[in-house]
């Protein structure tokens, strides 16, 4: 299981890395369509998800089990609202108030997913 989380979230990683230079050097222009702003912003997830599934792939057994039990459930819920947040689908066409909140929740998640983790992994270590 090590391997497999490991190998998708490095994909998903990889993936974010194109995007983003894709989208920088304005290669994106030429061949994407305009849904692909609003996709290429959710990768971000997988570099989170790659620093810790490294950090536990060369742990023991007993920190990626204990990181594993809070990863299997806070992937999802974290980024299915991420998607969202992205594609914007929870945005008035006529520019309401609540999308200057979109970065500050964005933030709120990743920092649930950063804080959990670590202390999924601290508590792995501790463990015996």
């Amino acid at each position: 299981m090590k391997k497999v989380i490991l190998l998708i979230s490095a994909i998903g990683s990889v993936l974010f890395y194109l995007l983003f230079i894709s989208k920088s050097i304005n290669i994106c222009d030429i061949y994407c369509s305009s849904a692909f702003d609003y996709y290429h912003r959710s990768f971000l997830f997988f570099p989170f998800v790659l620093l810790f599934s490294l950090i536990t792939y060369f742990a023991p057994d007993r920190v990626f089990a204990s990181w594993w039990k809070f990863a299997r459930i806070a992937i999802p819920a974290i980024f299915i609202p991420v998607l969202l947040i992205n594609l914007e689908v929870h945005h008035n066409p006529n520019g309401d108030w609540q999308d200057i909140f979109d970065v500050q929740i964005l933030m709120l998640l990743y920092s649930i997913f950063t804080i959990g983790s670590a202390w999924q992994i601290w508590k792995g270590w501790r463990s015996k």
